[in-house]
């Protein structure tokens, strides 16, 4: 199974006292590295400003990305592998899967499929009459007006020029679709 988390248990207090252990050190460890950055800094700020710059963008953080990952016996080691094997990991989280059956709850998954029936047949679509009511071509033109030129378009490439420019046949469609 695995250790208890009783602070009876031997294997646990030994467990705690190591990671505290660990993390007195690290935190050592840290502060020594980061006063010694700090010297390096300050004797280059009193030496030269030249020397100082160089110093400063040498300690800065480097961005660092994932070079190689591997998930379900494939590995990927350029981006856009590596993006199609994140995509392949998250789709596979959500998505129940035979292997797993041992580990999944059914009688919990067929409760919750019974009461997500049982809700939806009970959902009424609410009736709203001024949604019901259908735009007018003046109404829509009113809008029109007030679109500012020079925007930049949506994701289907349509820009507020087309729409001004489009005339009474372009607000006759719109009006249709709306």
């Amino acid at each position: 199974m695995g250790q208890t988390r009783n602070n009876d248990n031997i294997f646990y207090k030994q467990y705690k006292d190591k990671k505290r252990e660990f993390r007195k050190h690290k935190r050592n460890a840290e502060r020594l590295w980061e006063s010694e950055k700090f010297a390096d800094v300050q004797k280059a700020a009193e030496m030269d400003i030249g020397q100082f710059y160089r110093v400063v963008r040498k300690h800065r953080q480097q961005k660092s990305p994932a070079t190689c990952l591997n998930y379900d016996g494939n590995t990927a080691t350029n981006n856009g592998d590596i993006c199609k094997l994140w995509s392949t990991y998250f789709s596979d989280l959500y998505t129940p899967n035979e292997h797993e059956n041992d580990n999944f709850d059914q009688s919990f998954y067929m409760d919750v499929t019974e009461k997500i029936r049982e809700y939806s047949s009970q959902i009424r679509k609410p009736f709203n009459a001024f949604f019901d009511v259908p735009y007018t071509e003046d109404e829509i033109y009113e809008q029109i007006k007030t679109l500012k030129c020079g925007k930049a378009p949506g994701p289907d490439y349509v820009c507020n020029e087309h729409i001004i420019y489009g005339g009474n046949t372009l607000l006759k469609w719109i009006c249709y679709i709306f």
